[in-house]
């Protein structure tokens, strides 16, 4: 995996448990925390950023979440400069047009889709690892630089 932080946001215990086990047979269970919602979610990557450190960070967000939807914290990690390059994926039950679009103009990185089996979530773990084996995320820190660097 890289090294990179996975952020998890679901509201449902299950799914969160599903790829909690699936994360520790993968032996990647260090690298993936947890959110409930897109609130908890904003708050554990704010504190990401302001530690400075120095691993990339990756987010799968549902979208049907109470407090703060999928959409609107998709839109909100987009408003934060330290979180430019941070690819985040949708992980949604829903396979709808609609949501899919919604999705993409909000900045999402992909779209995946939930299943209800055990393998479908080693699907999703086995994705995220293929996409961080090949391509090479920065720490927040490093967007923050780059902007300030831009601005002087």
């Amino acid at each position: 995996m890289a090294g990179a932080a996975i952020l998890v946001v679901d509201d449902d215990s299950v799914v969160r448990l599903s790829i909690e086990r699936a994360a520790r047979a993968k032996g990647i269970a260090r690298e993936v925390q947890f959110a409930r919602n897109g609130r908890e979610a904003l708050e554990w990557l704010d504190h990401a950023v302001a530690e400075g450190g120095s691993r990339g960070l990756m987010v799968l967000l549902d979208i049907n979440m109470p407090e703060i939807d999928g959409f609107e914290t998709l839109e909100k990690i987009a408003e934060r400069p330290a979180l430019a390059g941070v690819p985040v994926f949708m992980l949604s039950s829903s396979d709808a047009p609609d949501d899919i679009c919604r999705a993409y103009r909000c900045g999402a990185a992909g779209y995946l889709v939930k299943g209800t089996t055990m393998a479908s979530v080693h699907d999703i773990l086995d994705f995220v690892d293929r996409y961080l084996s090949q391509i090479r995320l920065l720490p927040p820190a490093a967007f923050v630089e780059a902007k300030e660097l831009s601005q002087s």
